[in-house]
């Protein structure tokens, strides 16, 4: 699975650093569910014959309803989603940082992508993985083919862990299994503690959880009164990693 990113050049302007960013793309995938069991001649098409971008903060790299015949692999920085529901809201699903691919379903079924995907920070370098040198490269190796199945199966698997997590809780209880979820994906562990070494605000996480900023503002306080958490500068802290996954299980209903 995706590993911590480990210092990268701010961009890709120069030959060096992106020598520098595929080489590092190459490592992510060597760890990544189903790529690291692909042919080494695969990897190296993969990142060598892919091309490379770099975001600002805020830029799309896929709007929802676009066409989007690629993976895509975070090599630096990370990515927000968000979908834009009939009544014109628009809701924050997720994020996705270094090591993260993207693109699986629209590669599966030619769909259009289903989400606004954006930059979160100045700096977030993409691999671009073409389609057509996916298909190209599956008839020489199976185990490509075999990573598209193994990353849905993945993904569905989480959604449903998250729906059985969330159905009817309350924003406590939804807000402790965020946490816990990120700090297992995103957290760098510092004696005790984990810390989510990726930065967000609160109105990110009221988009993700779809309810008020005073709503998340209130479950932050008393997950921190509770000595669970604690956050500095959009920065956030698990302070006992058990305790947070016990308050959860104590707390649902």
């Amino acid at each position: 699975m995706p590993q911590p990113c480990p210092e990268t050049p701010a961009g890709v302007s120069t030959a060096k650093s992106r020598q520098s960013a595929r080489a590092i793309a190459k490592a992510f995938l060597q760890k990544t569910l189903g790529f690291a069991d692909c042919l080494p001649s695969t990897l190296d098409a993969l990142v060598e014959q892919g091309h490379l971008r770099t975001l600002s903060k805020d830029e799309h790299l896929v709007r929802q309803g676009e066409p989007f015949d690629m993976l895509a692999l975070v090599v630096e920085g990370s990515l927000s989603f968000s979908q834009s529901r009939p009544d014109g809201q628009s809701l924050r699903q997720s994020m996705q940082c270094a090591g993260d691919t993207i693109g699986y379903v629209p590669m599966a079924d030619g769909s259009l992508y289903p989400f606004d995907t954006f930059a979160r920070s100045s700096g977030t370098v993409i691999l671009i993985m073409p389609g057509d040198l996916i298909r190209q490269l599956r008839p020489l190796d199976p185990g490509l083919g075999r990573t598209i199945e193994l990353q849905l199966a993945f993904r569905l698997r989480r959604t449903y862990e998250r729906m059985n997590h969330e159905a009817g809780q309350t924003i406590n209880v939804r807000l402790a299994y965020t946490l816990l979820a990120w700090a297992q994906r995103f957290g760098l562990e510092r004696g005790d503690t984990v810390v989510i070494k990726e930065k967000f605000s609160q109105n990110e996480l009221s988009g993700i959880l779809g309810v008020s900023r005073q709503r998340v503002n209130f479950a932050l306080r008393e997950l921190k009164e509770a000595g669970l958490i604690a956050t500095r500068y959009s920065t956030l802290t698990v302070l006992d990693m058990k305790g947070l996954l016990r308050y959860a299980n104590e707390h649902t209903l």
